[in-house]
Order: structure tokens, then C-alpha cells, then sequence
């Protein structure tokens, strides 16, 4: 039996990718990676942690902790780190790094699980019949005028729904024109 050789923990050359695609999963894998790196080492060390990436695409992608304007600001103004008080030292440290650690766990396992629903509704994708598409044919031959446009504003509100869902989840959630945004992990938890 021949043995599948696989890609995984092989060194690979660090020089720019030439095929777009793989260019453009690769940053975002790597983003994701870095940005998980960096709220561990705020979570642990207490640091104050900025980071901004501007993808292949020309888009920004920036997090922060405590939040990223706040450290850019810092540096802008030549503040250095040591002389604004830390809120991880003292005796509450270790409460709000514990508090943080539960936050980070929570932000993971949500992620997990919407990985996990993704993979279901992908299934029931493929498993769906084609022929749906044109059920909808032979059942509009009752309505009337009021219905058939209160049916196409229905769905046009629908597919700008959906465009902008897929924008956001295709561009990471930030905005292209309204400059970086701040990622902190700490406040995802209260939008979800």
C-alpha cells in the first residue's frame, strides 16, 4: 500500500506566494493566528498589545488590547508603557486575567461552534434538490399585483441581507472605508 505523503510540519520557504488564492487564505489563516497570539500574550503578561495588517486586497485589519486606539495613541503621542498604570498589576491581576482567559475560552468555543454549523448547513446544501428553484414558478400564478411586488421587495430586502452577511464574513468583519477597526475579544462576547 503506498502512503499518502502529507504537507503538514514540512518547512516551507519563506518567500511571497504567487498564486493570488492561496496568498489570500494564508493571510487570513496567518491574521487569525497572530491576532490569537496576541490576545494570549495580554491575557497572560498583561501587556497592552496594537497590531494593524493591511491585507493583500489593500483592506486594514487591526486589534488591539486593551483596544487599539488606545496603545496607537499612546505610541503617537510618545507615551512609553511604564508610565501609565498597568491594570493587570496589583491584587485584582489575577482576577481580570482569569476573567479574561474565561472571555477567550468562550469567544473559542463559539467560534467552534459556528464552524460546526457551518459545516451543517454546507451539507444540507449539497443535499438540497436542484428542482426548488423552480417550484416557486407554478405557485405564483394566483397572486396579484400587490402581492407579486410586496414578494419582490421581500426578497430584494432578503438578498441585501444576505450580500452584506457575506461581506462582512468575507472581509472579516471590518470596514474597507471607514479605516481600522478595533478588535477586542472581550466585547465580541456582548454582540453575539
Amino acid at each position: 500500500m503506498v502512503r499518502k505523503t502529507s504537507n503538514g510540519h514540512r518547512k516551507i520557504e519563506i518567500k511571497r506566494i504567487e498564486n493570488e488564492q492561496i496568498r489570500q487564505v494564508t493571510f487570513s489563516k496567518r491574521r487569525q493566528g497572530l491576532f490569537k497570539k496576541a490576545s494570549e500574550l495580554s491575557t497572560l503578561c498583561g501587556a497592552q498589545v496594537g497590531i494593524l495588517v493591511y491585507s493583500p486586497a489593500g483592506r486594514p485589519y487591526s486589534f488591539g488590547q486593551p483596544g487599539f486606539e488606545v496603545v496607537s495613541n499612546q505610541l503617537i503621542a510618545h507615551n512609553s508603557f511604564m508610565t501609565s498604570p498597568n491594570p493587570i498589576e496589583g491584587p485584582q491581576g489575577n482576577a481580570i486575567v482569569q476573567q479574561l482567559n474565561c472571555h477567550c475560552m468562550e469567544i473559542m468555543s463559539l467560534l467552534d461552534t459556528a464552524k460546526t454549523k457551518g459545516a451543517v448547513l454546507k451539507e444540507r446544501l449539497e443535499i438540497t434538490p436542484k428542482g426548488k428553484e423552480k417550484a416557486f414558478e407554478t405557485e405564483l400564478e394566483g397572486f396579484g399585483m400587490d402581492e407579486l411586488e410586496r414578494l419582490v421587495k421581500s426578497y430584494n430586502d432578503l438578498k441585501l441581507k444576505a450580500d452584506s452577511r457575506i461581506y462582512k464574513i468575507m472581509s472579516g468583519g471590518a470596514s474597507s472605508s471607514g479605516g481600522p477597526l478595533p478588535v477586542n475579544p472581550v466585547s465580541m462576547l456582548t454582540l453575539m
